[in-house]
C-alpha cells in the first residue's frame, strides 16, 4: 500500500479528507511482478502479446483495488 500505509489507515485518511495518494510506484510493482512471473512460468515461449496481456490484467487489478480502497468507485 501507500508507503506502507495498511488498508484501514488509508480509508481513514479518506474518510478525515485526504484527496491526493501517490500510487505509482505500486503499479510500477505490480507491472514489474506480472512480467517476472509470466516469464519465469513460461520460459519455453516467447510471445509479447501474453507478457503484454499479463500485465495489463496485473496492473488492472491493482488499480480497481485503488479505487475502492480510495472510495473512488462510481464517481467518474
Amino acid at each position: 500500500s501507500i508507503s506502507g500505509l495498511k488498508p484501514e489507515v488509508v480509508k481513514k485518511l479518506v474518510a478525515l479528507g485526504g484527496s491526493k495518494f501517490n500510487v505509482s510506484t505500486d503499479l510500477k510493482h505490480a507491472l514489474i511482478d506480472a512480467t517476472f512471473d509470466y516469464i519465469s512460468a513460461n520460459r519455453e515461449q516467447y510471445n509479447p502479446g501474453k507478457v503484454d496481456m499479463a500485465v495489463k490484467d496485473a496492473v488492472k487489478k491493482r488499480i480497481n483495488y485503488w479505487i475502492d480502497l480510495l472510495g473512488c468507485a462510481g464517481k467518474a
